[in-house]
């Protein structure tokens, strides 16, 4: 049991010993999975590897191929339910996506009424994000865009808009309630959009996930320190309380954050972690996972973090010096029935 400034996280669970373990001839850039609907442990994995192709994982530890291969890597991989069908989305450093429908044992279906099947669909450049929410697919890339499309009709989106931020956005996420969307920056900020271009005037952001007043010893102007810099942090991961739709945030100063982003407060910051937040997820994990555990409360927190210190090497087969100084870790929190209710006026 490990404990961060008193909030709980746990990761007991990880030193169990894993069921499944597979080794593949690639780097693996995202992955995903649908639970099985009748509770047992037939879940299915989807791996979006380097090579462009995207993999799935099965029960008996058999890989395969699906879906159509990208000419680069699959970096991003999004689960959807869409009108009773299980849709599966992959997007593409070579500038396309696809959706694959799972209703076809061939895994190249047809979506209703979108006049697709299977086919790669190009956009403007490199994705970075994808999520969705009802029929609405929401996809960021690396130049600073926002691609809206409706899944229904793929052969152009219903709106291209700026990003808002001056550098790239880094995490996004669609509103519960399907009104919008929130974006997460390098430059830790976050802004909060709305699909109705009638409530761009509602749109704002914020900035967050930084530490104020930073003494820089290493500038000097004059003989002076420069003070008063701010600590700058990533906003690496987004999500929402299942019942609240309080927002979630985790930067790579270590925080989760916990926002009304309807009327624009914090609601708490968590206990500093000792190396970056990468990934979060709320409510993602079955209670089966829990066992042994207090499971009085309103959902769970996943939290995955690492180092990335490997990224200032100068040398990419520096293996000796690319070896992480801290080991990654996943935490889990149990929230209690409270955490994370919006505060009231």
């Amino acid at each position: 049991m490990i404990n961060e400034s008193n909030d709980g996280y746990n990761n007991d669970i990880l030193d169990k010993p894993n069921d499944t373990q597979v080794t593949l001839n690639t780097t693996i850039l995202d992955s995903t999975w649908f639970p099985s609907s009748n509770g047992s442990n037939d879940d299915d994995i989807y791996i979006g590897c380097a090579d462009g192709y995207i993999r799935n994982l099965n029960i008996r530890n058999q890989l395969s191929e699906i879906g159509s291969r990208h000419k680069l890597g699959v970096c991003k991989l999004k689960k959807m339910n869409y009108n009773g069908m299980n849709l599966l989305i992959g997007g593409s450093w070579d500038k396309s996506f696809q959706i694959i429908d799972f209703r076809s044992g061939d895994n190249n279906g047809k979506i209703s009424g979108s006049g697709t099947s299977n086919e790669i669909v190009t956009i403007s450049n490199k994705i970075f994000n994808i999520d969705t929410i009802n029929e609405k697919l929401v996809i960021s890339t690396s130049d600073r865009l926002i691609n809206i499309f409706d899944i229904r009709n793929l052969s152009k989106p219903l709106s291209i808009r700026e990003n808002g931020f001056k550098y790239q956005t880094r995490s996004l996420k669609c509103m519960p309630n399907g009104e919008g969307f929130i974006q997460g920056s390098i430059e830790g900020r976050v802004s909060v959009e709305y699909f109705d271009e009638n409530k761009n005037q509602d749109s704002y952001a914020f900035k967050c996930h930084r530490i104020s007043g930073i003494n820089d010893e290493n500038t000097v102007n004059n003989n002076d320190t420069v003070n008063n810099l701010d600590l700058v942090g990533p906003i690496n991961s987004i999500n929402f309380h299942k019942d609240f739709g309080t927002l979630f945030t985790g930067g790579s100063d270590g925080h989760v954050c916990i926002w009304d982003y309807n009327s624009r407060k914090r609601i708490k910051q968590y206990g500093k972690l000792d190396i970056n937040l990468s990934v979060m997820e709320t409510d993602h994990l079955s209670l089966n996972f829990t066992q042994g555990f207090n499971i009085n409360n309103s959902g769970i927190l996943a939290i995955g973090y690492s180092n990335d210190g490997f990224k200032n090497i100068p040398n990419i087969n520096d293996i000796k010096n690319s070896q992480p100084i801290v080991k990654s870790k996943v935490l889990i929190k149990l929230m209690n029935e409270k955490e994370g209710l919006p505060k009231r006026k």
